[in-house]
């Protein structure tokens, strides 16, 4: 237990605010979510927005890949104009803002009828028309003329209806706007937050990724606590107060974060360091060489994440409709098992702490390549448990699965999980050009959104395919991956060698004073 201690808390003190800070945040995050399709499926009465559900599954969709892919341009952002410390904390104070606008969409024909004393409300639910959606056709407009008139009278009908469809123009206005602002506000913030806990380390790997991993397991505990206090809250009171709770807990993260003061090299440079004021000189040969290798660690964790991602489609529909969650009489529901996933990163998270510093001791396995292979081989692992399971005839021609194995499956893949993903991110934020360190961060999660493109169009697969065939596709891809970061890691490291001795030939010595070593700085 003493190597769990030393691995949890032999860190530089800043961390642990910025793992509090990444807690709240997810969990904010995984609050708006978990209920975004909810409520624009959700009755109208009952302050929803009456969407159909191909409809918000289609938004869903569009929401979450510009979410995924806003990293890059918000990393870019933060490097070039506004610096680390100002990026981070706008992009959570702006998701915080837009969470609490699509909590009040419903706000505004209340404040209208408030204002200008006309039914606005009433004229909408009668018309029943979805709300908040782009685009109101000329067969809606008229339900809304309708609804006027059985509201008021004749004698208003027409300044009733135009008011009511000006309302229903303002709600949606306020919901895609809110999205995008929450998009803007997760670019910025994603990876500056990331980028900063690295900037807190100096020299080698080992208690980087040990970083890393602290704050991946606070995000996985912010998941589970958002979604638990978000839906008591949805299901209990409504939908409107769901919603405002996943904003209270991004403003709780953003109090957090504008107090947070981080000392030496996490600490913000100013803009004319990092931005476009004095120019930015062309990349030196060195710099080239160590993005190429962050590029194909990238790749990596695509490959990963496309298979990672799995749980949330193919497999967890295999656990909904084929596999015996029956305990003791009570039917486990299938959310119920997914979050068990983020117990064991609670649990694996320490040991991997224990086994890199034990490795990094021994000098094995030390190349960030090499292990970033062990994790997509303990990925194909947790597939390859399933192919074992699965009929060969489909996941229908068989009986239904033990409990057991989609509990197996997670256990194996957590710890290829928090192999590939701590590991990658300390790789990047350590050798990154410093100008590019959130704009690499931001490319680093941008292949992670391209992974979770590609694992919808894999689990797809499953209905033509079989879900084994799938399955044993992926087992195949994870293996050549794994099998070619292993292989080709010590030339990655080689190359990447050869460009940092590049950089620094081609750096002139700096004449500004290092900082003074203090309690906050690592000693690794």
């Amino acid at each position: 237990m003493s190597g769990v201690t030393a691995g949890l808390v032999d860190h530089p003190r800043e961390v642990y605010p910025l793992a509090h800070v990444a807690l709240w945040s997810v969990a904010g995050y995984a609050g708006l979510i978990g209920h975004l399709v909810l409520v624009m499926t959700a009755a109208p009465g009952d302050y929803g927005y009456g969407w159909t559900d191909a409809d918000a599954v289609r938004l869903y969709g569009l929401f979450t890949g510009l979410v995924q892919c806003s990293p890059l341009l918000g990393g870019w952002i933060a490097d070039t104009f506004l610096g680390q410390r100002r990026a981070v904390v706008l992009g959570m104070w702006l998701q915080a803002l837009a969470v609490f606008a699509l909590a009040g969409v419903w706000l505004l024909p209340a404040v209208v009828e408030a204002v200008r004393d006309v039914p606005v409300r009433e004229v909408i639910l009668a018309a029943g028309i979805p709300v908040a959606r782009p685009g109101l056709e000329g067969s809606e407009a008229a339900l809304l003329s309708a609804a006027s008139g059985h509201a008021i009278g004749t004698a208003a009908v027409d300044a009733t209806a135009a008011m009511a469809s000006a309302t229903h123009g303002a709600m949606t206005v306020l919901f895609v706007g809110a999205l995008l602002v929450f998009v803007a506000g997760f670019g910025l913030q994603s990876p500056t937050l990331a980028a900063m806990v690295g900037s807190l380390y100096d020299g080698t790997y080992g208690r980087r990724e040990g970083g890393y991993t602290l704050l991946f397991m606070a995000a996985m505990v912010g998941f589970v606590v958002g979604a638990l206090i978000s839906g008591m809250i949805a299901s209990r009171v409504g939908w409107v107060e769901g919603l405002a709770s996943a904003g209270a807990m991004l403003v709780v993260a953003a109090v957090m974060l504008s107090r947070l003061r981080p000392a030496g090299p996490a600490a913000d440079p100013a803009p004319r360091q990092v931005g476009v004021a004095e120019g930015r000189p062309a990349l030196t040969g060195g710099e080239r060489r160590r993005i190429l290798v962050i590029l194909a660690l990238c790749a990596a964790y695509f490959v990963f994440i496309a298979a990672f991602e799995q749980w949330g489609g193919s497999f967890s529909l295999y656990v909904e409709n084929h596999t015996d969650r029956v305990v003791g009489g009570f039917e486990v529901p299938t959310l119920w098992i997914h979050s068990v996933q983020a117990l064991f990163v609670l649990i694996v998270g320490p040991i991997m702490l224990v086994v890199w510093n034990g490795l990094d001791a021994r000098g094995v396995c030390r190349a960030p390549p090499a292990k970033m292979g062990v994790g997509l081989l303990l990925t194909a692992g947790a597939f390859l448990v399933m192919v074992s399971v699965l009929p060969a005839g489909g996941a229908e021609a068989g009986g239904r699965t033990h409990l057991f194995w989609p509990l197996a499956f997670y256990w194996v893949i957590t710890f290829g999980q928090m192999t590939v993903v701590p590991v990658g991110q300390a790789f990047v934020s350590r050798e990154s050009p410093p100008r590019l360190a959130n704009t690499l961060m931001g490319v680093w999660l941008l292949f992670g959104g391209m992974g979770i493109l590609l694992s919808g169009q894999i689990g797809a697969l499953a209905e033509p395919l079989g879900l084994r065939t799938v399955y044993l596709g992926i087992v195949v891809g994870c293996t050549l991956a794994g099998v070619a970061a292993l292989t080709l890691g010590g030339r990655l490291m080689r190359v990447l060698a050869a460009g940092t001795a590049l950089t620094s030939r081609s750096t002139p010595p700096s004449r500004t004073r290092a900082p003074r070593p203090g309690p906050h700085r690592s000693r690794e």
